[in-house]
């Protein structure tokens, strides 16, 4: 099985951790249609001066009356780079075939610090 994110159920936010740099993250869910994920595809434009520095998790998925919330990280990739250059190219990720439980949602989030 292979994602492809889009724009729909994300959710973002970050906070300043001093003068020079900003924390931020990315999530979106889907729903898994087997049981193992092949890699995960997205889009991204990197806009900064500096490029940005990110990793890609996958989890398990709470939700509540507030919304979703990852919960265990089943897959966390190791540190990549955006290109700076403010052009939007395809990132393809693989996942070495990550267990998921058909039918559940799960989530791809996204968390990078400039």
């Amino acid at each position: 099985m292979a994602i492809v994110l889009d724009r729909s159920e994300q959710v973002s936010g970050g906070e300043i951790v001093d003068s020079n740099s900003f924390v931020m993250y990315v999530a979106q869910t889907f729903v898994a249609e087997g049981k193992a994920l092949e890699d995960v595809a997205f889009f991204l434009e990197d806009t900064g001066a500096n490029p940005l520095a990110y990793r890609l998790l996958v989890t398990t998925v709470e939700t509540n009356v507030s919304g979703f919330h990852p919960g265990d990280v089943i897959f966390e990739s190791g540190r990549m780079t955006g290109s700076g250059t403010g052009a939007t190219h395809k990132v393809v990720v693989d996942v070495g075939g990550v267990a998921l439980t058909p039918r559940r949602r799960s989530s791809a989030c996204f968390t990078g610090r400039r």
